[in-house]
Parts: C-alpha cells; structure tokens; sequence
C-alpha cells in the first residue's frame, strides 16, 4: 500500500473510531436515564396487562403527571382515532401508576379506595356498564 493510500485508510479509521465514540456517550446515558427506564418499565408492565382489556400499547399513551424524589407518576390514556377506533377528540385515562426510580415495585392507582396498591395482583378488566 502506498504512503498516501495508508495516510487516507487511517484518516478514515480515525473518522470512523471518533464518531463512534461520539455516539456512545449519548446512548449510554439515554438507557441510564431513571424517566426512560421507568417508561420502559411501565410500558413492559402494560404488555402483559393490556390484552385482557381489550387495549394494546399500540392504542395508549403515556403522560408523565408528576415526579417525586422517589416516583414517576404516569397516566395512561386510551388513544383514539385510525386503526385504535374511537373519538380522536376523547383519550380517558385508563390508569395510574407510580414507578419507582431505584426500582421496586409498581404501583396502581385504586380511585375507590383512593390509595396506591401494588400492581398486577389479578387480572384487570375494562369496567362494563350495567345493562339498561
């Protein structure tokens, strides 16, 4: 190989090993970052939870309601309108959770009894109106 040949394959190699460390930073601190990992959290909790509703996460939204020192607190609401059905004007929330930030834990909203209990203990049910 020669000299100019060699210099440019290093100038390439340099320029590649520089933006590949560039982007490790970034992507590293995004997967550590406790809001995304609570997301990711609640969105893995909801997978297993939705389907016997009658909802996938396809069709639900997450808002980020409040964040305390040790929680994120999220509402889910339904998504309307195209493939999810529905009025696009209306997105009822469906539930809220607490997620923990160092782990633990998640918790669901009872609006009954007005408390936070831990979640996924039994099957959840989209609430059905009596018959008229």
């Amino acid at each position: 190989m020669s000299p100019p040949q060699l210099r440019i394959s290093l100038t390439c190699l340099l320029m590649l090993v520089t933006c590949v460390a560039w982007g490790l930073p970034r992507a590293a601190s995004a997967a550590s970052d406790p809001q995304t990992q609570a997301e990711l959290r609640l969105r893995a909790h909801l997978k297993k939870r939705l389907p016997p509703r009658g909802l996938s996460l396809d069709c639900v939204d997450l808002f980020l309601e409040a964040t305390t020192a040790r929680y994120f607190e999220y509402a889910v609401r339904e998504r309307h309108g195209g493939k999810c059905g529905g009025d696009p004007e209306v997105a009822p929330i469906v539930d809220r959770f607490r997620v923990p930030k160092r782990g633990g834990k998640i918790l669901k909203y009872d609006p009954v009894e007005d408390r936070w209990i831990v979640a996924g203990g039994g099957a959840w049910r989209r609430a059905s109106l009596p018959q008229v």
